[in-house]
């Protein structure tokens, strides 16, 4: 195995979120073939000069796959852990006020982010599912009322301690508004499709769901402390005068 100092390529990295500068730490090529086809495969240790982050990439090209103008092969790269095409995670933004959120909710926020960010999906469905029941269990919110249907078709109401009553408590609290305690039921049944039916979530509507997440994070845990700061200065503004 080489090891290649000073070889530097532009690589999509999962955790910067856009190709950067990779330093190709240690590389070792493969050649095959046999009577109709030649190829080579090249396996690679890089590192991204901006965060620091080690992976590991594949490259392989034969003589199969070309360009017919320049007679050049064409070389297709496979990154480990899985990235995200760079379009599919402008929308998510790292929380960078750490001290806004609870440990656990914060812990379970960057592991899921995590998981989007390495193609990760049905993971990252789960997590969403687990950030919103941690969000109740920081609220002490153990059960709420939801309504069911009976056998002869007929609606009632009962307490739960599902997470569809958790969340339905959140709104009775004023914890959260009822249009977002309504978005988190669909993030709800995403994540619930997710682990029990193993249906797999496009990257988009993870992309979107980790969105609404922060802005109702950001609702519960953010502005109030914003909203709070604010009356303090106010308040002392008032004194003054």
């Amino acid at each position: 195995m080489e090891q290649n100092k000073e070889q530097i390529e532009s690589v999509l990295c999962g955790r910067c979120h856009r190709k950067t500068n990779h330093k190709i730490l240690f590389s070792e090529q493969q050649d095959y073939g046999n009577d109709e086809i030649v190829g080579t495969y090249k396996y690679q240790v890089i590192q991204c000069q901006g965060c620091d982050t080690i992976s590991f990439r594949k490259l392989e090209s034969n003589s199969e796959n070309y360009a017919p103008e320049t007679g050049e092969p064409d070389v297709f790269e496979t990154l480990y852990p899985e990235r995200i095409e760079e379009k599919n995670a402008t929308n998510i933004i790292e929380w960078r006020s750490y001290n806004e959120l609870p440990p656990k909710v914060n812990g379970l926020y960057e592991e899921t982010t995590r998981c989007f960010s390495q193609g990760f999906r049905i993971l990252c469905a789960a997590g969403i599912r687990a950030i919103v029941e941690a969000v109740c269990q920081d609220k002490n919110i153990k059960k709420g009322t939801v309504t069911i249907k009976d056998k002869s078709g007929k609606t009632k109401t009962k307490i739960s301690s599902n997470l569809e009553g958790k969340i339905n408590n959140l709104a009775e609290n004023d914890i959260l508004t009822k249009s977002n305690a309504d978005i988190l039921h669909s993030l709800r049944y995403l994540g619930n499709e997710a682990l029990h039916e193993l249906e797999v979530p496009s990257t988009e509507e993870l992309s979107l769901a980790l969105g609404i997440i922060i802005h109702i994070l950001d609702d519960i845990y953010k502005f109030p402390l914003q909203k709070k700061a604010l009356k303090n200065v106010r308040d002392k503004a008032g004194k003054k005068t």
